[in-house]
C-alpha cells in the first residue's frame, strides 16, 4: 500500500435515535489509493463517510469510541470545514448539485474558494466529461441523473483534493453510465495522485474500480482484501455482499 493518508481505528458510532451504526470499524486508505467500502443497504457505509468527513454531528450521530486520522493528525472531532481544508472532499449520496444554477456556475462556485494563482480552468471539467461542456449553460436541475453525477465528480476534482469520499455514485444510474463516470474519476485521480474512498452497494462495479475493499455487515467489517481476493472469496463473501454469484454477476454487465 502507498503511504497511509486516512486511518480509521476501532470506530464506534451511534445516532441520537439509539441506533448503534458502527462497531469497531477499522480501515486505511493510502495516498493515491482507491479503496471501497461495500455492503448491503443499512450496513453502515454512509455512517463511515459521515464520520470521515466530519459530518456526523449534522446527522445527530456521535463517535463513541475510536480514532480517525489524516496524514497522522487526529481528526476524530474535527468539523466538516476543517476536514475539507485538510484536503478531503465528499460527493454525497444524491449528488448535491445546485439545481437552480447552470453547470458552469456550479463549477465556478467551487473555484471561487481557491486562490487565483492556484485556480484551475473550468474547462478542465469539460475535458473530464465532454457532455458537461455541451450542457454548460443548462440548469443543473435539468440534467440527467448521470450528467448530474458527472458534474458532482468534476466539481470535486477541480479543487485538487487529497481524498475524495464518494457515497453511492451508482444510485439510480444504468451500469454503462456508472462505468463512464468511474472511468473519468479513475483517470483524473491517477493523474493528480488523489485517493478515493468509494462507498457503494453496487458491489461488482466497485470491485472493478478499487484496489482493495472492506465488506461491511451490520456495522462491522466482516471481510477485506484486494478486489481479486474478494471476487474469489466464494459463498461467504457473496452472502454479505447480497450477490449470489460474483463471477456470474460480472458476466451480466
Amino acid at each position: 500500500m502507498e503511504q497511509q493518508f486516512l486511518s480509521v481505528r476501532d470506530l464506534d458510532v451511534a445516532y441520537a435515535s439509539g441506533a448503534h451504526a458502527l462497531r469497531g470499524v477499522s480501515i486505511e486508505v493510502g495516498a493515491g489509493e482507491r479503496v471501497g467500502i461495500v455492503g448491503a443497504n443499512g450496513a453502515g457505509k454512509t455512517t463511515v463517510a459521515r464520520a470521515v468527513t466530519g459530518l456526523s454531528a449534522v446527522f445527530r450521530a456521535t463517535v463513541r469510541q475510536g480514532r480517525i486520522s489524516l496524514a497522522g493528525k487526529d481528526t476524530t472531532r474535527w468539523p466538516a470545514w476543517r476536514v475539507l481544508a485538510a484536503g478531503v472532499v465528499t460527493i454525497p449520496e444524491g449528488r448535491g448539485v445546485i439545481s437552480n444554477m447552470t453547470v458552469e456556475d456550479n463549477l465556478r462556485l467551487v473555484l471561487a474558494a481557491i486562490p487565483r494563482r492556484r485556480r484551475p480552468a473550468v474547462t478542465e471539467a469539460y475535458t473530464m466529461y465532454p457532455v458537461l461542456g455541451e450542457r454548460r449553460r443548462a440548469m443543473a436541475g435539468l440534467l440527467s441523473g448521470g450528467e448530474q453525477q458527472m458534474l458532482a465528480v468534476a466539481r470535486a476534482l477541480l479543487v485538487r483534493p487529497r481524498l475524495i469520499v464518494a457515497d453511492e455514485l451508482s444510485l439510480g444510474l444504468a451500469p454503462r453510465i456508472v462505468t463512464e463516470i468511474l472511468d473519468g474519476l479513475a483517470a483524473r485521480a491517477a493523474n493528480e495522485g488523489t485517493a478515493v474512498l468509494l462507498i457503494e452497494q453496487a458491489v461488482v462495479m466497485s470491485l472493478r474500480f478499487v484496489d482493495r475493499a472492506y465488506v461491511l455487515d451490520q456495522g462491522t467489517v466482516v471481510a477485506q482484501g484486494t478486489s481479486d481476493e474478494l471476487r474469489q472469496a466464494g459463498d461467504t463473501t457473496a452472502r454479505y455482499l447480497g450477490v449470489a454469484d460474483l463471477s456470474r454477476a460480472e458476466e451480466l454487465l
